[in-house]
């Protein structure tokens, strides 16, 4: 006999179940993938203006966020990355892991097509208004660009900004 393993893909996405413990004032959630932790409401509270939330109102609307009822009938909405990290202890390695990979091909692309178009580091700095360490930054992987400093270099490379996005 043979076993077939079906995965359901983004699972670790999905949140199939809350709990709510008001006396320790925290909220159990569970994944699809069988994850799960407490996250507690102190935290979420911070991401919230409201400050004070209600308990006896939270909802999982979709699977991939959690509501919870404030002050004067509004609600906070909590994404599942936020719930994520209390569930998982290997989601924020491997976010970073995928972050400094994402700056390693950015970098490295950037340095190619300045090489391509036979600049210097310094050259590509002054065109796109940028420092020059800021451009060594970027093409070494060490420094996550804003979008308007993608813009600039874009500019001055004299190309369409998703030619530095997209390989």
């Amino acid at each position: 006999m043979s076993t077939k393993v079906v995965k359901l893909n983004q699972a670790e996405q999905m949140m199939t179940y809350l709990e709510i413990d008001k006396e320790e004032m925290r909220i159990l959630v569970r994944f699809a993938d069988g994850k799960e932790g407490w996250v507690p409401v102190n935290d979420i509270e911070e991401l919230s203006p409201e400050k004070s939330l209600n308990l006896d109102k939270v909802e999982l609307p979709n699977p991939y966020e959690l509501e919870i009822g404030a002050r004067e009938g509004k609600s906070i909405k909590v994404p599942w990355d936020f719930a994520r990290h209390y569930c998982d202890t290997g989601y924020k390695t491997k976010e970073i892991n995928q972050r400094d990979e994402g700056r390693s091909v950015l970098g490295n692309r950037i340095s190619s097509i300045r090489k391509k178009h036979g600049m210097t580091q310094k050259e590509l700095a002054e065109k796109a208004d940028l420092g020059r360490v800021t451009v060594s930054r970027l093409e070494n992987g060490e420094q996550s660009p804003r979008y308007q400093t993608l813009e600039n270099i874009a500019d001055a490379l004299e190309i369409d900004i998703f030619r530095l996005l997209i390989t």
